[in-house]
């Protein structure tokens, strides 16, 4: 549900999932727990989570500017992490604004309550970040190894059976966002 000022976890049961199925995505999903503790930090992790099979589409929404919030992250290898987390731009804010579905609340969404979804990601990955010990694309890979910061060029040596050639050498250039 979707609230004036962020939003509610609300349960849904979807008609082409059972209610047992949709009962054991949620009891199972570390999200909800999570976001009962910490709603900034779940939310934060939750753009790191790949499968959204049984969601219900106002949860979809939230997972869609969770995981822009990552690709942007993602791609941004100029910012300084520990002054300037990425900034929502205004093309993403009305990209994200055109996605709303109908839902409990839904009159509350606009530009500013995205930006302040967008704000709340930004503080948690701040505190995150600031506690781990590495760069930004061993955190990203740490939480979800399909990610990878983008424009980075990787070296592999690998081994040659053939006797003329021990070794052979390969470079790779990530210029995909994040591999879904």
């Amino acid at each position: 549900i979707y609230l004036n000022k962020g939003l509610l976890l609300d349960y849904e049961i979807r008609e082409n999932i059972s209610l047992h199925e949709t009962i054991n995505y949620y009891e199972n999903n570390q999200f909800v727990d999570d976001f009962k503790v910490n709603p900034s930090h779940a939310l934060f992790y939750f753009g790191f989570i790949k499968d959204t099979l049984g969601m219900a589409p106002s949860l979809l929404f939230i997972h869609k500017i969770c995981s822009q919030f990552m690709r942007v992250l993602s791609e941004n290898q100029t910012f300084d992490l520990m002054q300037n987390v990425p900034k929502l731009d205004v093309e993403i804010s009305l990209e994200l604004l055109h996605l709303v579905p109908f839902a409990l609340g839904v009159e509350h969404v606009n530009i500013n309550w995205i930006q302040a979804i967008w704000q709340e990601l930004s503080d948690a990955f701040a505190i995150e970040f600031k506690a781990y010990k590495g760069t930004l694309e061993s955190f990203l890979y740490a939480h979800n190894p399909e990610m990878r910061v983008m424009g980075r060029v990787f070296f592999h040596l690998v081994e040659n059976k053939s006797a003329d050639y021990p070794f052979a050498f390969l470079a790779t250039y990530s210029s995909i966002k994040i591999v879904r």
